[in-house]
């Protein structure tokens, strides 16, 4: 449909298409290209970053096995900095580029509203069959009106050919006499001998000396021309104003003509030309403002799309950096769960290798070190995993923008293509009617010139045959009869010439007339095309301003990213002190390390048996891991009982201690002041009392409340002891051994959550303690 510019969708980065035939220019092809190049090939240089600097870290590896992990680990930390800050320099370079290209595009803009007036002159290339159809009917009815013209223009010159006979026969020597016909006869026939054309069978083209009757711009066709325009808005869609430039001829009859006239058809003639003169301005001025205002449609349409295409460079962009995040999460998730390993591996180590005081204190911290970089390891964890999400949230948002705009701008670009062709059909068809209407009108004016000239003709003939008629009368010879009855046959054939003349007349009137009806529908059809072409434009400004507001909205998103980019540097940096400090604890946990492997000849037994009990316990705690719940009502039914048994066991120690007095006192009163054989009496029953009760310490001094100390880790750790240890240890109730990590401030896990290592430490530690106790 018509030249229309091609879509931005579709231009390559090759030559821009010539303007010459639209008259639009492409809209701003080359610089979105040259970006594009320059964004493709700008290389990402790899800036040094301040944290990351070449120094080493002051950390002391002791062991060659975990310098490839720091290694790692610094080469990790190094690239997410660099990449952070190619992704600032990144963002920087493309702000630069933003502005630039608004630059160009106001430029173009303002070349383009300098080009607009070359809208009107294009040419199309493609039409559609139905307006095809209409160009070939009006090209065939004009090659009809041409025939018509030139079989009229033969017919004229035979006429005036036997006209100047008539002149240069005998009987122009008596009309001398007479004065007035003569004279009218010369000073209208004159001028038209030299004014015939050389060749007659030319097709319409007038000549260089050319008949004036087709070619003249007399005041009787501008005269015409008003009394056939009932309505002056026919001429609304007339593009050219047709030049008609008087020639010699035409100036000469123009004068002939004025003097039988008058001047009053002048003054009308010029009025109504200045009055079709200033509407066909006008139409041309309306003509010019839709076209300015398509081309500022498409600007704008071609301008949103660059946005799209920007906005979807970032967002590739985006996905990249996402990409590098999660990798990079990945990575140093895999190394938290290796640390992970690694240090629950060594706090089994510490804790089976745990002898004396000093090494329990030094292992209780190194447990609550691990712990505080457990907790820091998952609370990194945490966070990387919400900044993930967000990320994934906001690219997701993003995509379903970036697709809502694409279909928006696909559906204005069809609506404009399918205006622009509406348009330029219209103004096809408009010229093709104004040229024809022109051309009827010119050969209106002829035959009308033609036939006032046939009149003028009737007239002198017939003074000439009224003189004739008097000459015969006066004279009353038999040839005057003759030649009147010639004159009188001729006079017949001119009278039927100028009927059939003006037969013509009417019927190319009555073609006038429907022609005026097409234009007046094509005129109202082009009034509804510009009413829609407005509320399209309106449409179209509307969903530029919603565009411009979304990309606002993408522009506030990218800032709010780029402070996500800054606040995630900070964290990497504060991971890599993080990393630095936990670097110099691994380091000081290798030096305990090899300090304690100088002790594992003298525990390699008890490593053997430990092992043993821990094949033992983690089959129980595998067990023990799906009945936990259970374990639990159970703990605290045990829980119940217990305090019922104690409250009973101290009973029995009342009423065992009574009978201890009343054995004490009969004693005494039976030896009567042996006083060595009572404190062995006392012990005695104390030892029996002891081997009557295992498992439960008699203290008379400091007997500890049951409430405060039957907790239900206690009691699982007991019930533990009472069943592995067997009956005869016995283990005082208030030294129970928590866990070393009990202290430490987790997170409430529910009841089937506990960790192995947990449960390993609950059951070694008090194990250990027992034996050392036994041992002691």
């Amino acid at each position: 449909m018509g030249n229309q510019p091609a879509r931005p969708e579709e231009t390559e980065p090759g030559p821009a298409p010539s303007s010459k035939r639209t008259g639009i220019p492409a809209p701003r092809e080359l610089p979105g290209a040259v970006a594009r190049e320059k964004a493709v090939l700008r290389p990402r240089k790899a800036q040094p970053s301040p944290t990351s600097s070449g120094a080493p870290t002051p950390t002391k590896h002791s062991r060659p096995t975990l310098k490839p992990k720091n290694e790692a680990e610094a080469g990790d930390k190094a690239g997410l900095a660099s990449q952070v800050k190619e992704l600032l320099a990144e963002a920087k370079t493309k702000d630069s580029e933003i502005t630039k290209l608004r630059n160009e595009l106001k430029k173009r803009q303002d070349k383009e509203l300098a080009n607009l007036p070359g809208l009107v002159d294009t040419p199309l290339d493609g039409l559609p069959t139905e307006v095809e159809c209409v160009i070939q009917d009006l090209q065939e009815k004009n090659k009809n009106f041409q025939r018509e013209l030139l079989h009229l223009g033969e017919e004229n010159r035979l006429l005036k050919e036997k006209l100047n006979q008539r002149e240069h026969s005998p009987l122009s020597d008596t009309s001398g006499s007479l004065p007035t016909p003569t004279t009218q006869e010369s000073s209208f026939g004159s001028p038209t001998q030299p004014s015939l054309c050389s060749n007659p069978t030319t097709s319409g083209s007038p000549c260089v000396n050319g008949p004036p009757l087709r070619n003249s711009g007399s005041s009787s066709s501008d005269v015409t021309k008003a009394s056939l325009s009932p309505d002056a808005s026919d001429f609304e869609h007339i593009v050219d104003v047709p030049s008609r430039p008087p020639s010699s001829s035409s100036n000469v009859f123009k004068s002939s003509r004025c003097s039988t006239s008058g001047s009053s058809p002048n003054n009308a003639s010029d009025l109504s030309v200045a009055s079709l003169t200033e509407r066909i301005q006008r139409m041309e001025e309306n003509h010019h403002c839709t076209a300015e205002e398509l081309q500022a449609t498409l600007q704008e349409l071609s301008d949103q799309q660059q946005v799209v295409q920007e906005l979807t460079a970032e967002n590739e962009k985006l996905a990249e950096e996402k990409a590098m995040l999660e990798r990079s999460f990945c990575q140093h998730r895999e190394r938290a769960e290796q640390l992970g390993q690694e240090n629950e591996k060594l706090t089994a180590l510490l804790q089976d290798r745990s002898k004396t005081d000093e090494s329990k204190a030094k292992v209780h911290e190194l447990e609550l070190r691990c712990a505080e970089l457990q907790e820091k390891a998952q609370f990194e964890r945490e966070k990387m995993l919400n900044i993930q999400q967000q990320l994934t949230s906001s690219l997701r948002s993003l995509e379903r923008e970036h697709q809502e705009a694409q279909a928006a701008v696909k559906n204005l670009g069809e609506e404009a293509k399918r205006l622009g062709g509406q348009l330029e059909t219209e103004r096809l068809n408009n010229g093709a009617l104004a040229r024809t209407l022109e051309d009827c009108k010119v050969h209106l004016e002829g035959l009308k010139i033609e036939s006032e000239s046939l009149r003028s003709q009737l007239d002198s003939e017939k003074r000439k045959s009224a003189a004739l008629d008097a000459m015969e009368q006066a004279a009353g010879h038999s040839d005057g009869h003759e030649v009147l009855r010639g004159i009188r046959a001729e006079r017949d054939q001119l009278e039927r010439s100028c009927t059939e003349l003006r037969q013509e007349l009417l019927k190319a009137h009555s073609e006038l007339k429907t022609l005026q009806g097409q234009l007046a529908k094509v005129e109202k059809e082009g009034e509804q095309l510009k009413e829609t072409c407005a509320a399209q434009a309106e449409q179209l400004s509307q969903t530029g301003v919603r565009l411009q507001e979304k990309n606002a909205e993408s522009e506030a998103e990218l800032k709010n990213l780029k402070e996500a980019i800054f606040e995630l540097e900070d964290q990497v940096e504060q991971h890599r002190a993080v990393k630095l400090h936990d670097d110099q604890i691994i380091a000081d946990l290798e030096n305990n390390l090899l300090k304690l492997e100088d002790q594992k000849l003298e525990l390699g037994r008890q490593l053997k048996m430990l092992n043993k009990q821990i094949k033992e316990e983690t089959e129980e705690w595998h067990r023990f891991q799906a009945d936990l719940q259970t374990a639990v009502v159970v703990a605290n039914d045990i829980k119940c009982e217990v305090q019922q048994e104690l409250r009973a066991v101290k009973r029995r120690l009342l009423e065992e201690e009574e009978k201890t007095a009343r054995l004490q006192k009969e004693l005494e009163e039976v030896q009567g002041g042996s006083s060595r054989l009572a404190p062995d009496s006392i012990n005695g029953t104390e030892t029996d009392a002891s081997n009557h009760w295992p498992g439960v310490a008699v203290s008379r001094l400091s007997p500890t409340p049951p409430e405060s100390l039957a907790t239900v880790k206690s009691l699982i750790k007991s019930f533990d002891l009472g069943c592995s240890g067997g009956t005869g240890q016995s283990v005082p109730i208030h030294k129970v051994c928590r866990s070393p990590l009990s202290n430490i401030p987790t997170r409430t896990a529910p009841a089937a959550a506990v960790s192995p290592i947990q449960r390993h430490s609950t059951f070694t530690n008090p194990k250990s303690a027992g034996k050392t106790l036994s041992k002691h």
